[in-house]
């Protein structure tokens, strides 16, 4: 291993997978095998576009893994915490995601704080930062595709999540969001997701979210403007697909 880079392990196929064979031939040129050095660019996306500044670290691959879905297999890579956080600059994390049935049970007494907001807007917006990143290395980035495969994956999860909490196949550990609530009171939404799941929100803590929001209101670097249609979506079908989930936690629609 090379002194000085650092670990990558980059998600695609091998061997003599299908999913290797589907990829167009100047894609398979350019797979890199164990031991290459790689180098990850980040843009920090809240810049101004005249004072971008990329940050470059570099990696070794050090092995692979393979989903069996495209986007994922093609484009992602999993490195450390500490090196994501430094590539993104960023503090701390901006999403966990895994199995429910195998969280609770690692830790039967987890609790676990969702949010909610309308599919409408959530459903666009992963798309739009899905693509967004992509675009950073590629021209030929396949919107339709992405969206097809986000709101397939997002319903399923989405309405599945409102049937076991119905059914009770989940354990009673969760805490609920809504974004509307959120952006109306944003202490008062976090100390009553809290309560939800039995915990108390300290002075500290409320202190800390009130000093967050001062130093970065709302619209600070500016806005994104998009509609669904924008990217792959109908604002009717998908707020009709996702009807379990969006009764079931009583999420208001937004303009």
């Amino acid at each position: 291993m090379c002194p000085g880079l650092k670990i990558i392990c980059h998600l695609t196929g091998e061997g003599d997978d299908a999913l290797v064979g589907e990829l167009p031939a100047v894609e398979q040129a350019h797979r890199v095998e164990l031991g290459d050095t790689v180098i990850l660019t980040s843009v920090n996306e809240e810049l101004d576009l005249q004072d971008i500044r990329p940050v470059s670290e570099r990696f070794v691959v050090v092995g692979f893994f393979e989903t069996g879905m495209y986007e994922f297999d093609s484009g992602l890579a999993l490195i450390d915490l500490a090196d994501a956080q430094k590539l993104y600059r960023v503090d701390g994390v901006s999403g966990v995601r895994l199995k429910l049935d195998d969280l609770f049970a690692a830790y039967p007494d987890a609790s676990v704080i969702v949010s909610h907001r309308d599919p409408a807007k959530t459903m666009p917006s992963t798309v739009s930062t899905t693509a967004m990143v992509q675009w950073l290395r590629t021209d030929d980035v396949p919107v339709d595709l992405l969206a097809e495969l986000i709101g397939a994956v997002f319903t399923d999860a989405l309405n599945a999540l409102a049937r076991r909490r119905d059914d009770q196949s989940l354990p009673d550990a969760f805490g609920d969001v809504r974004f509307a609530d959120l952006m109306a009171d944003p202490v008062a939404a976090v100390a009553a997701a809290y309560a939800q799941i039995g915990r108390e929100m300290t002075d500290d803590h409320r202190q800390s979210v009130v000093a967050y929001l001062e130093a970065k209101p709302r619209g600070k670097h500016g806005t994104h403007a998009y509609t669904a249609a924008d990217w792959g979506f109908d604002v009717a079908t998908t707020r009709a697909e996702l009807a379990p989930y969006v009764d079931r936690f009583a999420i208001p629609f937004e303009a």
